[in-house]
C-alpha cells in the first residue's frame, strides 16, 4: 500500500529562535537540534542544550516520545525517534517534527525516511542554492510504503539486526588492522634493516608467488645491492664495502665483467 506521509502523520516545523541558542545551567526546557541526531538517528537526550523559559513568546509545542525528528537542512536528512522522557523538550527550526498516527509505527517511519531511496527523494524536494532546506509541506507529500503493522515491526527488527552486524564487522576490521600493525612493528624490530633508499612499490602486474631476495653487483663500484620483494612491495639499497675486505674480495673474484643478477 502506498500513501502520502500526510495521510499517516502530522508534519510541522520546529521552533525558530530569534537569537542563538545558548545553554543555561539548570534551564527548564531542553532544545533538540539537528546536530543531536546521531549517524543512525539516535538521540541523546542527556546531551541536549537547556534554556530558561522563553520570554515574550508562548511555549511552542513540545516534542513527545514516539515523535520522529527529521533534519531539514544540509545534504543528508537523518531521522530518529524521540525516546521516552520526563522533561519538556522543543525542537529547533533545523528539524521537522513528525507525529505518526496509529497506522504507522514510529520506528518504521524513521527507518523508511533513512532509506537510501527516500533520502534521494528528500534531496530532490529540498530547495535552496547554498544550503538545501526541506519544507514540511513537501515532506508531507512523500509517498510512503505502508505494510501491515506486524510487517512494519518485522522490518524494523531486521534492520536493527543488520545494523548490529555492520557494527560488529567494523569492530572486527579495526581489530584486524591493529593486529596487522602490531605484526609490522614486531617484524621491524626483528629486522631493523640497513636500507639507504625508501621503499619502492612493485610495478603493477608483477606479483610474486613467494618472497625473493636479489643480489646485484656492478663492475666499477664496490657496492653490494640487496633487493627484497615481499608481496607487492620492493625494498632495495646499496651497501658499500671497504677495499680489501673479505666480502669485497669475494664479490670481485666471483662476478663477471658485465652486471649480473642472482636470484635466491
Amino acid at each position: 500500500m502506498r500513501v502520502n506521509l500526510s495521510q499517516v502523520a502530522a508534519v510541522r516545523s520546529g521552533f525558530a529562535f530569534r537569537e542563538a541558542i545558548r545553554h543555561a545551567e539548570g534551564g527548564e526546557i531542553a532544545v533538540v537540534q539537528a546536530g543531536d541526531l546521531g549517524p543512525e538517528g539516535e538521540i541523546d537526550l542527556d546531551g541536549l542544550v537547556t534554556i530558561a523559559q522563553l520570554s515574550g513568546a508562548s511555549l511552542p509545542a513540545r516534542v513527545r516520545a514516539g515523535d520522529v525528528l527529521l533534519q531539514s537542512r544540509g545534504q543528508s536528512f537523518r531521522a530518529g525517534v524521540v525516546p521516552p522522557h520526563n522533561k519538556p523538550i522543543i525542537a529547533s527550526a533545523s528539524l521537522l517534527v513528525i507525529a505518526p498516527r496509529p497506522a504507522i509505527r514510529p520506528a518504521y517511519l524513521a527507518y523508511f525516511l533513512n532509506d537510501a531511496g527516500t533520502q534521494a527523494e528528500l534531496r530532490r524536494r529540498a530547495t535552496g542554492a547554498t544550503i538545501a532546506n526541506l519544507k514540511a509541506s513537501e515532506v508531507g507529500q512523500i509517498e510512503v510504503l505502508l505494510p501491515a503493522l506486524q510487517d512494519q515491526e518485522t522490518i524494523v527488527a531486521l534492520g536493527e539486526t543488520l545494523r548490529q552486524s555492520s557494527r560488529l564487522e567494523a569492530r572486527l576490521a579495526e581489530l584486524r588492522r591493529t593486529q596487522l600493525r602490531a605484526l609490522l612493528v614486531e617484524r621491524a624490530k626483528r629486522n631493523p634493516g640497513m636500507l639507504a633508499h625508501p621503499p619502492v612499490p612493485q610495478r603493477s602486474g608483477q606479483a610474486l608467488a613467494r618472497p625473493q631476495t636479489m643480489f646485484q653487483c656492478a663492475e666499477t663500484e664496490d657496492e653490494f645491492y640487496m633487493t627484497i620483494r615481499i608481496g607487492n612491495y620492493l625494498f632495495e639499497g646499496p651497501f658499500r664495502t671497504s677495499t680489501g675486505s673479505a666480502l669485497n674480495r669475494g664479490l670481485h673474484e666471483s662476478r663477471p665483467k658485465a652486471e649480473t643478477t642472482w636470484t635466491a
